[in-house]
C-alpha cells in the first residue's frame, strides 16, 4: 500500500474504534453472515486491509466496526453506484458505463488483499436466537495464535502454480496471498503453511469487479 492509503486506512480505523466504544461485542450482534467475520479474523490475523463489498444495509458498517476493535481495518463499499449490483433481491438501475466509472474511481479499493462480498441474511437466521462468533471468541484466537510460518509444503506450492496460472494472478497478488496464507496457518497452530490454508487465501484475492 502506498503511504496515503495507509494514512487513510489508520484514519478510518480510528473512526470505526469511536463508534463501538460503547458496544462490548460489535461481531456478536452481528447475525449470521459467518463467513464475513471470518475474513474479518483473517486480515486482523494477516495483519492487512480488507475490503467488504454489499449493498446497502447487509451489515457492511458493523463488520468494519468489529473489524477495527480486533485493530484492523476494513473499508466498506457498495457494488455500484446504485447498491444494487450483486443484490439478488432487487435489481442494479445502474448503466454499464456508470459501473464502470465507479471502479474506475476506487481503482485502490479493487487491489485490497482480502475481498469479501457481503450476502443478504436469510430470515431464519436474523430471527435465530442463537449467537454466532463473538468479538470475544475472534479476539480468543488471535491471542491463541502461533508464529507466522514461512515453509510452503509442495500441495501449497502446487495449489500456488495451478491458481497463478488459471486465474491470471499478478505477482502482487501472490505476494499478497503468500502473506495472508501464513496468517490463516498461524490461526490454525500449523507450524508449515498448507494446501487448505493457500486455499482460502486464494479465495480472498481481489475479486473480478467492472
Amino acid at each position: 500500500m502506498t503511504k496515503a492509503e495507509k494514512t487513510y486506512l489508520k484514519a478510518r480505523q480510528n473512526l470505526l474504534k469511536e463508534k463501538i466504544n460503547n458496544d462490548e461485542d460489535p461481531c456478536g450482534d452481528i447475525k449470521g453472515q459467518e463467513h464475513s467475520k471470518r475474513a474479518v479474523l483473517v486480515a486482523a490475523a494477516s495483519e492487512m486491509p480488507n475490503l467488504l463489498i454489499a449493498p446497502p444495509s447487509h451489515g457492511k458498517s458493523m463488520l468494519a466496526a468489529a473489524a477495527a476493535r480486533l485493530d484492523v481495518v476494513a473499508i466498506e463499499t457498495r457494488p455500484c453506484p446504485c447498491g444494487e449490483y450483486s443484490n439478488p433481491f432487487t435489481a442494479c438501475k445502474c448503466e454499464p458505463e456508470q459501473i464502470q466509472k465507479f471502479w474506475t474511481d476506487r481503482a485502490n479499493l479493487k487491489m485490497m488483499p482480502i475481498q469479501c462480498e457481503v450476502p443478504p441474511v436469510p430470515a431464519r437466521e436474523l430471527l435465530s436466537k442463537m449467537t454466532g462468533t463473538t468479538t470475544a471468541r475472534q479476539q480468543e484466537q488471535l491471542e491463541r495464535m502461533g508464529p507466522k510460518p514461512t515453509n510452503l509444503t509442495e500441495p501449497a506450492k502446487t495449489l500456488l502454480k495451478q491458481a497463478t496460472s488459471e486465474l491470471g494472478m499478478s505477482a502482487r497478488q501472490i505476494a499478497d496471498a503468500t502473506t495472508v496464507d501464513a496468517g490463516i496457518a498461524a490461526l490454525e497452530g500449523s507450524k508449515d503453511i498448507d494446501a487448505q490454508h493457500m486455499a482460502e487465501a486464494i479465495h480472498y484475492r481481489p475479486l473480478r469487479l467492472p
